[in-house]
């Protein structure tokens, strides 16, 4: 070969394999193989919004039918963002997501209801991207697309999912090769050539798939590695996976002039025994003796029931301090670890130190709200969901936040705690239904040993929980509200009908007739405020509907604001 073609020989030698690799490529993008799947997407439904993407866990899998049963919660809003509008997006898993009860018990749902009577004037979008299994590494993945929605706010809580969830160290739903490579998947994650292979390497594994006659909870399914002690490989796995992604999250928004309120986390530690104690209690009922004075008698032996049995001892000798350090090391001892250790709430606090986020103490306001600084049933369902007066509390710590961080800058009106706890945005209905998915939850593996006990019926004998049988069994969500709707207003509960016309207004949006419907029932209800809020919200969507300005007149009128009232009258005479 001459002396000067050699260069050109190497090029070419090196350039070969990239240019087959950009060839396979561009044919499967051709023959439309793989897929893109988007934080976000447009709704079919309601032109001009978007939506949550339901089918988004799906992402992180080779095969859809590999994905676990979750989505985000189907919230619109408005596509392109309205001008002087003020845009807050949620991060987290289920508990940001709001289980058991959804979109109305969930920190968005809180926060919703609270900003109606604190800025009723001020337009504020939440969406919320939070859905269960998921941990940092899908926030992280999801930072860009969180961006092009133009937040003003980022609020994050998360961290429960480190270990067992999607991508977790020890989840049957793990990435393979520790941090790096799931960060370098991460990127490479919408290569079709990517996507090709983890094709083939899913089908030659034969990589376990959902059974669709698999009645387990995907509690119950996930957990891979079932012990994980303290000091362990994994133990560590996961924490270094928490810090480095949660500053990586955090320095990503910050860059971007975005400013992040991160919630500490919280749990049930006087209530829920050591996961770990179930596993080995074989039939035990809550896998630890009955009587806390007994330390030596269980067959159990583990470290976190030993922890567990000192705090109830001390708890009934009227020693809380006590009590609270043994149920914390219960829980940071548990090698079946559904719940973040404390050493989580010190990373995220440790962010806030340096100035990359600001805290809403989601932990201390739980705390707070006990006679014994320990949290408990009256705050959490079961090992981490909170109760309604859990959720409202933990929505409370990020109003707190939000109000002190100045990303609204209208002075907020008066209105306390004791009242909006009061109204928060649940009905019997989303009650009824929330404890029945607890039930099914704590029925099944690792609340109880596994195959020891069935799925609770549902329960029946009202109109409420007929409605909540239905939503249970699939029922269309805004056909069970109408009929809700129509039975509060038949039975002459204008105050509980008022609620669910509000429920159907925020999931129907761009729609003034809700709103109307909504504003007349408050006032029927003798909650001026609300109604004003929502027929201004009507004819905002509807300025030339004289039926709604006339309606907004009335209310103002009622109030007291006279000049407001004449303008709403002097705009339908001009019409």
């Amino acid at each position: 070969m001459p002396q000067k073609a050699r260069p050109v020989f190497y090029v070419i030698t090196l350039l070969l394999p990239l240019l087959i690799l950009a060839g396979i490529e561009g044919a499967l993008r051709l023959i439309s193989f793989g897929h893109e799947i988007p934080l976000v997407i447009e709704s079919d439904s309601f032109p001009g919004y978007s939506q949550p993407n339901p089918t988004y866990i799906q992402r992180y899998f080779p095969l859809p039918e590999m994905a676990p049963a979750v989505s985000p919660d189907t919230v619109f809003f408005r596509t392109d963002k309205a001008p002087g509008s003020i845009r807050i997006v949620i991060q987290g898993g289920s508990t940001a997501a709001g289980f058991p009860y959804g979109r109305w018990g969930s920190l968005q749902g809180m926060l919703d209801q609270r900003f109606k009577r604190l800025y009723p004037t001020q337009d504020i979008e939440i969406i919320n991207t939070a859905m269960s299994s998921i941990n940092s590494y899908t926030l992280l993945d999801s930072v860009d697309e969180v961006l092009d929605l133009q937040p003003d706010l980022v609020l994050i809580y998360a961290g429960h999912n480190e270990f067992l969830g999607v991508m977790g160290v020890g989840s049957a739903f793990a990435a393979k090769g520790g941090r790096s490579l799931t960060l370098l998947w991460l990127a490479l994650r919408d290569v079709r050539l990517v996507q090709l292979l983890e094709r083939i390497f899913a089908s030659v594994t034969q990589a376990v798939q959902p059974d669709p006659d698999d009645q387990r909870t995907l509690m119950s399914r996930i957990a891979r590695e079932k012990v994980i002690p303290t000091d362990s490989e994994l133990y560590h796995a996961g924490i270094d996976q928490f810090r480095g992604n949660l500053a990586l999250i955090l320095e990503r928004y910050q860059q971007a002039g975005v400013p992040v309120i991160i919630g500490t986390l919280a749990s049930n530690e006087q209530d829920q025994p050591p996961f770990d104690s179930v596993a080995v209690a074989g039939g035990s009922e809550n896998g630890l003796d009955s009587d806390p004075d007994n330390d030596r008698s269980s067959p159990l032996g583990t470290v976190a029931a030993d922890f567990y049995r000192a705090g109830l001892k001390a708890a009934r000798e009227g020693d809380n301090d006590t009590a609270k350090n043994m149920f914390i090391m219960a829980r940071d001892n548990d090698t079946l670890r559904f719940r973040a250790p404390s050493v989580f709430n010190d990373l995220i606090r440790e962010q806030v130190s340096l100035g990359h986020a600001q805290l809403a103490d989601v932990e201390g306001y739980l705390r707070a709200d006990t006679s014994d600084g320990i949290i408990g049933k009256r705050h959490m369902l079961e090992h981490l969901h909170p109760t309604p007066r859990g959720y409202f509390l933990l929505a409370e710590a990020f109003v707190d936040a939000i109000t002190a961080s100045g990303v609204i800058k209208a002075v907020p009106e008066r209105f306390s705690r004791e009242r909006a706890w009061r109204e928060i945005p649940l009905t019997e209905t989303d009650r009824i239904l929330a404890r029945y998915k607890i039930a099914r939850l704590t029925s099944n593996y690792p609340f109880v040993p596994l195959n020891t006990a069935a799925p609770p019926p549902f329960p029946s004998g009202s109109f409420a929980k007929d409605m909540a049988a239905k939503r249970a069994q699939g029922g269309n969500w805004v056909e069970t509200q109408q009929r809700l709707l129509q039975h509060y207003q038949e039975s002459n509960r204008p105050d509980k009908a008022a609620v669910i016309a509000a429920m159907l207004s925020e999931a129907l949006p761009g729609r003034a007739q809700p709103r109307h419907a909504a504003g007349q029932l408050y006032r029927l209800a003798n909650d001026l405020d609300l109604s004003l809020f929502y027929h201004r919200r009507a004819v905002r969507y509807e300025p030339d509907n004289v039926r709604y300005r006339l309606a907004l007149a009335q209310t103002e009128y009622q109030l007291g604001r006279y000049a407001d009232a004449v303008a709403s009258l002097d705009a339908v005479l001009r019409m």
